[in-house]
């Protein structure tokens, strides 16, 4: 796999929404920052800490774990197993490894039909151990700070994990989960263009597994001190056919909920509760219906009619006024660890100057670019910048610390000459962005028409991320690339910016 060099420019961060009706007591992923995380989301409610009410239809749901549909005011027996909840649109699909897939949503709902090997730090259901096997007659750490000949880096093992698979782990077609889904994962994530979180898993230089698959072993040429970061989301090997970045959808489940269906056309998605799911605290609701939200007004009509009860969106300007207005509902705000960024490639025709790159950091107003990119003023995050610099209606209102050297949104065509020289209209300085991803698109074009205004021949290239990734990157075909990124304080996070 081709490495690709390149310089992050971070330009908006956007705050996700979480919105829930009195009939939900306890808020997922939302629009009003509270200085604290909310306890209940989407995949919350699923692992079984959201509880159906009882079946009074006067009841509200208990705090922290009530979620029931409404219908008339009145809700009978058979309901009481099934919750609504909007969501966002799914921009391309649910394989939650994928850059293109990079949303909330879809981490949400990976984590209700995905098993991982550890969740936060903690071993999960899906194992019975998991621990590092002491090596014997090798320095490893020696071994890792040596200079290594080119291709000898798969003959030295410097660390050990064993996992034990627990014996009743299975997908949802009863299909066991072995070292197969373990091994396939592993090598999908270090030939696949366009992932995520997967600088880990170019360590791994073997994994074998015994005990028909159930213990699973994975040796290391270079140590990796969060391993308890890796295979997280595992997918099914015996039914993945088609390549890694083209997977749609999630065949099989082996979590608290398995997906019963999609309809990319309507906006819908359904979850059953996996019966065969073997861990000790299986899920409580029978069915989460997930329905893609694509306006407030939308979105308010679900919930009047009792369709959806709770809400988890990224909002709009409109959103946290409309929902709020609506009687018996609770709106909560706060912002998630995604950050969109635009990477500069290095091995550009263009960008391979320093200079040129230092232009386009000044050239770049990163708050209008926010607000252009958005759609709105508010809930809207720049780093660097005040939280009222996106909310201003004019600008030059950064916070005290801003650095004005590297980005004064004010460059002239004299102070862009490098970037000015450097392309022509045979060969523009050109941006690309998945247009399925309408932040991504409408935050590329700011760029490009900021660049045009002064004098630089720049050109949008909208292409879906896999092929961008695969073969528009490695053969220079574009010079920087606007996409979401994970920007979670972890070591696999850190260690991806070195790839």
């Amino acid at each position: 796999m081709k490495v690709t060099r390149s310089y992050r420019f971070p330009l908006i961060i956007v705050a996700a929404a979480g919105l829930l009706t009195s009939c939900v007591a306890n808020p997922g992923p939302p629009p009003i920052e509270t200085g604290q995380e909310a306890e209940s989301s989407a995949a919350d409610v699923a692992r079984g800490d959201a509880k159906a009410s009882s079946n009074s239809s006067e009841n509200h749901a208990e705090a922290d774990h009530g979620a029931k549909e409404r219908s008339g005011g009145r809700r009978n027996s058979v309901e009481e197993s099934q919750v609504g909840i909007g969501i966002d649109p799914i921009h391309n699909g649910l394989n939650p490894h994928l850059q293109a897939n990079q949303q909330a949503v879809v981490d949400d709902i990976a984590a209700l039909a995905l098993p991982s090997a550890f969740v936060n730090g903690e071993i999960t259901e899906l194992l019975d151990s998991a621990e590092e096997v002491e090596l014997t007659g090798v320095d490893t750490d020696a071994v890792a700070t040596e200079p290594k000949p080119e291709g000898a880096e798969d003959q030295v093992v410097v660390q050990r994990v064993r996992y034990e698979i627990a014996q009743q782990a299975q997908w949802s077609d009863g299909t066991p989960i072995t070292g197969e889904d373990f091994i396939y994962l592993w090598q999908q994530m270090t030939t696949t263009p366009g992932v995520v979180r997967a600088s880990g898993y170019f360590a791994i230089s073997d994994i074998t597994s015994t005990a028909g698959g159930k213990v699973v072993e994975v040796a290391f040429s270079q140590r990796v001190h969060d391993w308890q970061e890796l295979f997280h989301y595992l997918l099914p090997a015996h039914l993945m056919n088609a390549p890694f970045a083209a997977v749609r959808e999630i065949p099989a489940s082996a979590g608290r909920y398995q997906i019963d269906s999609v309809d990319w056309a309507r906006g819908k998605l359904t979850l059953h509760r996996n019966d065969r799911f073997w861990g000790a605290d299986p899920a409580n609701i029978d069915v989460i219906e997930l329905t893609e939200i694509r306006n407030p007004r939308q979105g308010l009509d679900l919930m009047r009619s009792g369709q959806i009860s709770f809400a988890d969106l990224t909002p709009e300007e409109t959103t946290f006024l409309a929902y709020n207005s609506l009687p018996g509902t609770q709106v909560f705000r706060f912002n998630t660890p995604r950050q969109m960024q635009i990477d500069l490639l290095t091995q550009s025709p263009i960008f391979s100057q320093q200079l040129a790159r230092s232009e386009f950091a000044r050239l770049i107003d990163r708050p209008e670019v926010a607000v252009q990119a958005a759609g709105r003023r508010t809930d809207v995050r720049v780093p660097g910048y005040a939280e009222s610099v996106a909310h201003s209606e004019t600008r030059g209102e950064e916070a005290p610390d801003a650095n004005k050297n590297t980005i004064d949104g004010d460059a002239t065509a004299a102070q862009v000459e490098r970037l000015r020289e450097s392309s022509t209209l045979q060969r523009p300085l050109r941006i690309a962005a998945d247009p399925t991803d309408p932040v991504a698109s409408a935050a590329a074009a700011a760029v490009v028409d900021k660049l045009v205004a002064v004098g630089v021949h720049a050109e949008v290239v909208a292409n879906d991320f896999a092929t961008i990734a695969r073969e528009m990157v490695p053969n220079g075909d574009v010079d920087a690339v606007v996409s979401w990124q994970d920007t979670s304080a972890s070591s696999v996070n850190l260690a991806d910016e070195l790839l």
